[in-house]
């Protein structure tokens, strides 16, 4: 008993000091999961994210979402029962489940679950990746963040499980254990990379008056109650214990605390079966804090402080979250379920009278009586009385109006006939009945003792004048008031207003309002359906403030009302049924959406709503009080009823930031920062329509109140005003930007502009590459007309011109066959004469052994004369078409002509072993021209031989292939240049091509058969093709077609020269001749790819010289690694010859460079022949040469190279001749090393004759000895000489002045410097630099005017 005592008195003394704050509930109304909040936790948005009994929820303010559910597809959490939410000073949040510890990133939704944690544990973290976990078996883990995964450790020495309260790990690297057993402090070492255990320091325990009973920590401060019950503060970083309040009464009250935070100089404390209490702190009184009870009638498991706004979150057990603010208003929200009786009906009628009751009229279940409404937080039956029809003498169940009386008693109207009144002497209802039809009244007023003023919804309005005593009153009369026409008809009158003691206004639905003067009895109607809506005329309340003005509350919205205007306040769309006006000159409205404040003097127009724990949003019809005494303001709705208190806090002003949260597409609705790219620009693909953008400014309390303004730029520069959900027309594709603020309406304030570009991606067909696209295909349209008919100009221009490039190309072509033929003839003759006179020579018998070698030398030259004569006819012929007439058809045994030819190539291939391989289809008949035939297989089989290495492969193909005849001739070769293949059988280049290979020196013989050869393929109407792969084999290909057979043979062209079929033969291989060697002779190394020449050129010097005659440039290398020859001479005669390489190769070798090489050559142009000289050659010589001078100049060669050799081994070459003396080489070294010593240190004033022989590694008296016999001077005379020289120098080139150049001369003295100047230069440094400078001047000057001359 003494205990049920002890708590009501808490309770009575947590009412009374009570100070009013705004609570509002957050519940399954709003989409939590669970009512039964464990855990809270704020994000770095701002955003409050709840962890319920079944699972995760994030509070916008708005809606609660639910983890993962309402966002996509992401990762469950290891379980739902969320029971704790650790914040990392990261931003993430480590959220302890009964399934698992999860690591959770509010902004990207990831999870990553460890869930080797069930159960009971404990969980500290600092950031993200420092946690440290304490299972209820003792055993410590950390989390290991390589591996992202928990590591186990050895436990801490005070680290018992069932003993800790709280654990922090602060930012200085300690641990803090929080236990039954005490406050201890170690500093911790987590390793980073998951090897070895948890370092703990030295244990240090803080001394305290009583050992912990509970703990809870607060950033940097954590808030123990000891055993004592004494609730203590202790501040982390100071290690300062703070004594706040002795809890032993609160604690025998509400029982376990689950929860303490700080708000501002308060604390909260919570309890987990008995809701919460603030410690209000009170300087002014004896008590530091006195305890006040928070209206929450279940068990509140945790507290949050909002770290944005001053609001403190509740997360109870079973009745969801709580935001629990302070304001400068207070709101109360009483709902039916909060009162004793089971009520349904809408509150219609509001009044508190003298004794502090509470008269709440309802719609259909009578009359709520609640006896010291301002000291009631909870509704019993014993405070709450119900008055209806059944227990009392009221008329009706519905009640409309309560009205104060002068007399002792409360008047009432209902719907039933006549009047009813409350006699506050006899405590009961009592009534009046009326003569006239006096029902559904919906307002009384009483003016005076003796008169009622009654407006009802059917009956008109009614002045009743009263009699009787004042506790027990009579009707004297009822009078009913007429004003017009259409009020006879539309008598639905909800309100009357008293302007003053004349005059009263009454409230018509349909009608508009009317002023009656009580006085003289007259009356005049008003409307305000001009320019309106006609609903402007349903008046449901009037108020008149204090300046006069009138206020009439329609379905329309609010109405000012002066005498000389009329207007429709701004703001206010919804239907006004209540108008009451606080001590501050705001008006407030009850709407069927909620409670608004208007402020008349700066237009502020503020919605409340649940936000502010208003739980009856939709309200009733002349349902509402003020209360003149404590300006309380009531209004009753549809589910309950509101007071509104000035408190008289000060609240702080709060501007969050706008966050573009939601975007509504036509394929769903998507969070906005994932679909940014990083840039930060919403992209949509094309086919994504935007229908709606969410934005926010999160404001828990007054979010509602803002008024939001948007423009798109892009589409329209104009500021729109808008709610939170911005909604868009469907905009074409391209780029915009979304620009979004508010205002908010209780201060005023407006926010920055804040930007979300967006781009719409087009369609395929519309992008600007589409576009582009669309440009360049007209342009290529345009452009293709004008190009076609420039083309066409251009095309028959080019044809002209080709005609006339081929006339002209015709001419010159002509012009070089002209003198093709006019040489093979000017060489016939003499050829002849040679020929004739050798054949004679070979076939006399007693002709000389000597002169029979030569004269058969002389005899296989003319040969290839006249082979080289008959190609020319041939080309000539065949390129001029003078050949055509000759051409027979026949049928030609191909296959038997070409195994013919190719046994003419037997003996030349046995010598170079060269393997012939044949794949010749058996009794081939062709229709051709069998001489053309012939010189193609010739051709063809000659130049394959030819460039077909010692030991190589020859392959020759014919066979029939799809009506024609193919001819193929292989050979293995290092490869031929295609695109020297493209000039010879190109008709117009041939020739140019010939000339340039003959500049250079290189024979085109081979080159001229193979033009003879494309000749007589194109003649024959085939095609020859070339394939070559280098280094390994070329191949020419060869087709022909079947041609008519013609029955005539023409005649036979005269030829200058006798046509020998086999000219493409290769000549008999002449074999390299062997010399004798006798050491006691020079020798010389002979190297030529023509071995006729090689030998030739060794019988000239057989007679006295060594003869050496290597193969190629590999085997001559070979040679001079084993002998050093006195002279080597070689051409370059050939393409492939490595000559000038070979010549390189001899002159940079140290042992090899002092021999002599003479160079043949038949180029004749000098440049050629200076590669040659270049390449190291020492001298030469173009074929044909003279004999005798080829052996002069070898004999100087040699005899300079011996001159050069005496002239080293003699003693005279250690000597030069310098400046017309003979020094030896060692003492021009010597002088120059001692000059660069004096040049490198000219500056150092302190250079000596020490100093140079210390540089020289050398000793004074040697130095001046030396210098002595070699200049005959002494060091500091050379000094001296070398320091003027450069004095000199910097006079005529430099602009420093005359100090500065003594200086970098190294003079020390100034006058020693002009003495000697003088003394050399006959003159001071001035007066020389002047003079110089002048002589300059004047040759510039001269020659400027030569210049000048020459010019004109």
């Amino acid at each position: 008993m003494k205990r049920i005592i002890y708590l009501v008195c808490i309770h009575l003394l947590c009412s009374t000091a009570a100070q009013a704050s705004n609570l509002r509930q957050i519940s399954s109304r709003e989409g939590i999961s669970n009512n039964a909040i464990l855990s809270l936790a704020q994000d770095k948005h701002g955003f409050i994210w709840v962890g319920s009994c079944d699972g995760l929820n994030m509070w916008d303010g708005e809606r609660m979402r639910l983890f993962p559910n309402d966002w996509g597809e992401y990762t469950p959490l290891s379980g739902n029962l969320i029971e704790e939410i650790a914040v990392t000073t990261d931003s993430l949040f480590w959220i302890r489940t009964n399934y698992g510890l999860d690591l959770f990133d509010p902004d990207s939704k990831h999870v990553e679950p460890h869930t080797c944690f069930q159960g009971m544990y404990r969980v500290v973290t600092r950031s993200s990746d420092e946690v440290i976990v304490i299972t209820q078996d003792n055993k410590f883990s950390y989390y290991d963040r390589t591996r992202h995964e928990f590591a186990p450790t050895r436990p801490m020495q005070q680290g018992r499980y069932a003993d800790i309260l709280e654990m922090v790990l602060d930012d200085e690297g300690n641990l803090w254990s929080f236990s039954r057993k005490g406050i201890f402090c170690m500093p911790v070492k987590i390793p980073a990379d998951g090897q070895g255990d948890i370092r703990f320091g030295e244990t240090q325990q803080i001394a305290l008056p009583s050992l912990p009973e509970f703990a809870f920590r607060e950033g940097n401060r954590v808030y123990f109650i000891d055993r004592n019950k004494v609730f203590y503060e202790f501040d982390i970083k100071s290690r300062q214990i703070i004594y706040i309040k002795d809890m032993r009464e609160e604690l025998a009250a509400m029982g376990q605390v689950s929860r303490i935070i700080s708000d501002g100089d308060d604390y909260l404390v919570s309890f987990n079966t008995n809701g919460v209490v603030r410690l209000k702190t009170t300087p002014q009184n004896s008590v530091k804090y006195v305890t006040e009870h928070i209206n929450i009638t279940c068990g509140a498991m945790t507290l949050l402080r909002d770290a944005r706004q001053e609001i403190v979150w509740i997360g109870t057990d079973g009745q969801g979250l709580y935001q629990y603010t302070r304001n400068a208003v207070a709101f109360r929200s009483i709902t039916f379920n909060q009162l004793p009786y089971n009520l349904s009906k809408p509150v219609r009628a509001l009044y508190i009278d003298d004794e502090r009751t509470l008269w709440v009229g309802t719609k259909g279940e009578g009359i709520l009586r609640i006896a010291d409404f301002y000291d009631r937080k909870e509704f019993t039956p014993a405070h709450v009385q119900q008055l209806t029809a059944g227990n009392s003498e009221l008329l009706d169940n519905s009640v409309y109006a309560f009205a104060r009386s002068r007399r002792d008693l409360l008047w009432i109207g209902t719907d039933g006939e006549g009047l009813n009144y409350y006699s506050y002497r006899d405590r009961s209802i009592h009534t009046l009945r009326t003569p006239a039809p006096l029902r559904y009244i919906h307002a009384l007023y009483e003016t005076s003792p003796d008169t009622l003023w009654v407006a009802t919804v059917g009956c008109g309005v009614f002045r009743v004048t009263l009699g009787g005593t004042a506790s027990q009153p009579s009707i004297r009369e009822v009078e009913q008031l007429h004003f017009n026409d259409e009020l006879e008809i539309k008598n639905f009158f909800f309100t009357l207003y008293p302007e003053n003691d004349s005059a009263m206004w009454f409230g018509n639905r349909g009608g508009g309002a009317v002023r009656y003067d009580i006085a003289g009895g007259g009356s005049e109607v008003f409307k305000f359906d001009a320019g309106r809506s006609a609903i402007a005329n349903d008046i449901f309340a009037i108020h008149r403030s204090g300046d006069g003005t009138m206020w009439f509350g329609t379905s329309g919205g609010l109405i000012e009302f002066r005498r000389d205007s009329t207007s429709l306040v701004p703001g206010i769309r919804n239907t006004v049924h209540g108008i009451l006006e606080d001590r501050k000159g705001n008006l407030w409205l009850s709407t069927n959406r909620g409670l608004v404040q208007y402020s008349p003097h700066t237009g502020y127009v503020v919605t409340y709503g649940y936000s502010y724990g208003l739980n009856t949003i939709e309200y009733s019809d002349g349902a509402c009080f003020a209360d003149p005494r404590t300006g309380i303001l009531f209004f009753g709705g549809i589910d309950g009823l509101v007071t509104i208190e000035e408190t008289g806090f000060r609240e702080q002003e709060y501007n969050p930031p706008m966050l573009f949260r939601d975007i509504r597409l036509n394929d769903g609705i998507r969070n906005i920062g994932d679909m940014l790219s990083r840039d930060g620009v919403l992209t949509l693909r094309h086919g994504q329509r935007i229908f709606e953008i969410t934005v926010s400014a999160l404001d828990y309390v007054n979010g509602s109140n803002y008024t939001y303004y948007s423009r798109l730029d892009g589409y329209n520069d104009q500021w729109v005003s808008a709610s939170s959900r911005l909604s868009f027309a469907d905009l074409p594709a391209g780029t915009y930007r979304l620009d979004v603020r508010y205002r908010n309406n209780i201060t005023g304030a407006e926010s920055p502009v804040y930007s979300l570009p967006i781009r719409l991606k087009p369609a395929w067909y519309a992008t600007a590459a589409a576009k582009c696209l669309y440009v360049l295909l007209l342009l290529a349209v345009v452009g293709g007309l004008i190009r076609h008919y420039l083309l066409r100009y251009r095309r028959r221009r080019a044809e002209k011109l080709q005609r006339l490039e081929i006339r002209r190309k015709e001419e010159v072509y002509e012009s070089k066959m002209r003198f093709f033929s006019n040489i093979t003839q000017e060489l016939s003759m003499p050829l002849t004469m040679i020929s004739a006179p050798c054949q004679q020579i070979l076939a006399y018998r007693k002709a000389d052994p000597y002169v029979l070698k030569y004269a058969q030398t002389i005899r296989q030259n003319v040969s290839k004369l006249h082979d080289l004569i008959y190609m020319l006819h041939e080309f000539r012929g065949i390129r001029t078409g003078q050949n055509d007439e000759s051409e027979n058809i026949e049928l030609v045994p191909v296959a038997e002509i070409a195994q013919s030819m190719v046994e003419t190539f037997g003996e030349y291939s046995q010598q170079n072993s060269i393997h012939c391989q044949l794949d010749i289809e058996r009794n081939l008949v062709w229709p051709t021209d069998r001489d053309g035939l012939s010189t193609i297989l010739n051709t063809l089989l000659s130049n394959a031989f030819k460039h077909t290495p010692y030991n190589g492969t020859v392959s020759l193909t014919i066979r029939s292939d799809s009506g024609k005849l193919l001819i193929s001739a292989a050979n293995d070769s290092v490869g031929v240049n295609l695109e020297d293949i493209e000039a010879i059988f190109d008709r117009y280049r041939v020739l140019d091509y010939f000339e340039r290979k003959s500049e250079r020196g290189l024979s085109f013989q081979g080159d001229l058969r193979l033009a003879i050869c494309h000749s007589i393929v194109v003649r024959m109407q085939g095609e020859i093709k070339v394939e070559s792969t280098p280094n390994a084999q070329t191949t020419f290909t060869v087709l022909l077609p079947q041609l008519k057979v013609t029955t005539e043979n023409a005649p036979a062209a005269d030829n200058i020269v006798p046509i020998v079929k086999e000219y493409g033969l290769p000549l008999p291989t002449v074999t390299r001749r062997e010399f004798p060697f006798d050491k006691n002779r020079r020798t010389v190394f002979i190297l030529n790819d023509n071995s006729e020449i090689m030998n030739f050129v060794a019988e000239l010097f057989a007679a006295d010289y060594n003869i050496k005659m290597p193969s190629g440039k590999t085997e001559m290398i070979g040679l001079l690694k084993q002998m050093h020859p006195d002279i080597v001479i070689c051409d370059a005669l050939s393409e492939q010859s490595d000559c000038l390489s070979l010549i390189q190769f001899i002159k940079q070798g140290k042992l090899t460079s002092h021999i002599p090489v003479i160079l043949l050559s038949t180029a004749q142009q000098i440049d050629e022949r200076i590669k040659g000289v270049e390449s190291g050659a020492d001298i030469c010589l173009t074929l044909p040469f003279n004999v005798e001078y080829l052996k002069a100049v070898a004999e100087q060669l040699l005899r300079r190279n011996r001159s050069l050799k005496d002239y080293y081994k003699s003693s005279i070459s250690a000597f030069e001749l310098s400046d017309g003396r003979m020094l030896h080489q060692d003492d021009k070294e010597f002088i120059d090393r001692m000059l660069k010593i004096i040049n490198d240190n000219i500056s150092n004033t302190e250079i000596s004759t020490k100093f140079i022989a210390d540089e020289l590694g050398v000793s004074i008296r040697n130095l001046y000895r030396r210098l002595e016999g070699i200049l005959n001077q002494t060091p500091t005379n050379i000094i001296k000489e070398y320091r003027l020289a450069k004095a000199e120098q910097l006079l005529t080139t430099t602009k420093l002045s005359i100090d500065e150049i003594i200086y970098k001369a190294g003079f020390v003295n100034r006058g020693t410097f002009f003495k000697c100047f003088s003394a050399k230069y006959g003159c001071t440094p001035k007066v020389y630099r002047k003079e110089k400078l002048s002589q300059i001047r004047h040759e510039v000057g001269e020659d400027t005017e030569d210049t000048a001359d020459r010019s004109a």
